[in-house]
């Protein structure tokens, strides 16, 4: 079984003006740092509200859909960037094989303070999905990140099995 969504992504492609771009391997640029706002942005957002929140709404279906790949935190200067990358990979998604059923998945988080120095919030989990409240150290994220992957493996659990692929043994 399998589900993609290239249709959408060439409709963002043209959409977005991206459709003689080419190409690129990796959603985000090495080393780009992501702050929350800037000037540029604020501006361009200020501009044009609704082309910037049918960016991001975009981004956010195909995350939810099947390209958990993009769901990494951005602003408007990277997303250009991941446009560009699913503009190569539009093909892209998730697939599942019968055979393979009997195979535990495995779910791991990790939290880092690094991609939000200023704002003290980690980047957490394979969603990548900054948390609402401040941890006051590394400790403390370190407890709220499973949490968060629990409940993401809570979701997946139950897909999995609506999907004809029921999880016989915990998950790792």
């Amino acid at each position: 079984m399998a589900t993609s969504q290239p249709s959408y992504i060439a409709e963002l492609i043209t959409k977005y003006k991206l459709v003689d771009s080419a190409p690129v391997m990796t959603p985000q640029l090495p080393g780009l740092t992501l702050d929350p706002v800037t000037k540029r942005s604020t501006k361009q957002i200020a501009a044009q509200p609704w082309y910037y929140r049918g960016f991001v709404g975009s981004f956010q279906y195909l995350v939810r859909g099947t390209r958990r790949d993009i769901a990494n935190a951005f602003n408007w200067d990277a997303a250009r960037q991941v446009l560009k990358y699913l503009n190569g990979t539009s093909t892209y998604g998730l697939f599942f094989d019968r055979k393979a059923s009997d195979v535990p998945y495995k779910v791991y988080t990790a939290a880092s303070f690094v991609c939000q120095p200023k704002e003290r919030k980690s980047i957490t989990g394979y969603c990548r999905s900054k948390p609402g409240g401040v941890s006051l150290s590394t400790a403390e994220a370190e407890l709220v990140v499973p949490s968060e992957g629990a409940k993401e493996n809570e979701w997946l659990w139950h897909v999995l099995g609506e999907m004809g692929f029921p999880q016989k043994v915990p998950v790792q």
